[in-house]
């Protein structure tokens, strides 16, 4: 049986209205019309079994079924977020076990979607599951659904070969912004791959520490346009009054990062506004004035 979703609930079946046309009005009078026997209703599933069934077809189905019901699990969390039967998580977490990783991967990203936080400990496991895009998917996730006691959990995927997965462990330890992932990421400002030192400045602006000023005007001084562009916006974060010199160096770079048409100069004002002291606001309105007079 079909099943799609509706806005609270799972119809089965085809709709069931039946109206006709009326028929034009006739002097004669009409005949009696003959008894209809109503058609059918299609039977409304309760959710958890909905969920179950496609869950069902999550697993045994062909591509395209497979395909199909991961959609509708995917517009039923999006649309029960917060707001979930507990039933519905417990059938999520028992299909975390599923043999198939891709059932695992899905299942994992409808838990972020629901914002199930109570499901947060059976993630763990992930962690060091086989397959790379579930393992980055499953960081993500208890960065999301997790809080400062996840740090110690994800930290030591930051010693695996994938870059792509130490991307990911860098960016959620950032959006945890525990203080406690410190430590772990003060060594990768150095690593040997641009994007991991790229993400470990954003991290540590995300974190929020005034601990790590230091290190990132050690990095504003020697990096490029992309490393300054990501320093500053760090620095912005952090809005520390002893960065305003170092600041100040770089509200003549016109220059901007590939993914972004913002200037480092511009980005440097925002940073500054952000410190809003006078001197940093006096820094704001004369780069302000010579840019009116500037040809």
């Amino acid at each position: 049986m079909a099943v799609e979703f509706s806005d609270d609930q799972w119809i089965g079946g085809e709709d069931s209205s039946d109206t006709q046309p009326s028929e034009p009005m006739s002097p004669q009078p009409s005949k009696p019309s003959e008894p209809v026997a109503p058609k059918a209703s299609a039977p409304i599933l309760p959710i958890p079994d909905v969920i179950k069934e496609q869950l069902k077809l999550l697993r045994t189905g062909d591509r395209d079924t497979r395909q199909q019901a991961s959609r509708q699990l995917r517009d039923y969390a999006h649309a029960n977020r917060n707001k979930y039967p507990a039933q519905i998580v417990s059938l999520l977490v028992e299909a975390l076990n599923d043999a198939d990783w891709m059932v695992r991967w899905i299942v994992t990203e409808l838990l972020v979607f629901l914002n199930a936080k109570e499901a947060k400990p059976h993630l763990l496991p992930l962690l060091k599951d086989p397959h790379p895009p579930l393992r980055i998917t499953a960081v993500h996730a208890i960065a999301l659904l997790g809080d400062d006691d996840d740090v110690e959990h994800i930290t030591p995927l930051l010693t695996e070969k994938q870059t792509s997965i130490r991307e990911a462990v860098v960016q959620a330890l950032g959006n945890l912004g525990s203080p406690k992932a410190i430590h772990a990421l003060l060594p990768y400002l150095q690593d040997v791959e641009r994007s991991i030192r790229l993400y470990t400045i954003e991290a540590l602006g995300k974190i929020g520490d005034k601990s790590v000023v230091d290190a990132l005007l050690i990095q504003l001084k020697m990096g490029d346009e992309s490393v300054r562009w990501v320093c500053i916006e760090a620095l912005g974060r952090l809005a520390d009054p002893r960065t305003i010199p170092d600041l100040q160096q770089c509200l003549d770079d016109i220059r901007h990062p590939i993914w972004d048409d913002k200037r480092v100069c511009d980005m440097t004002i925002d940073a500054l506004m952000a410190i809003g002291t006078p001197e940093a606001l006096k820094l704001v309105d004369d780069w302000r004035k010579k840019q009116l007079y500037s040809p």
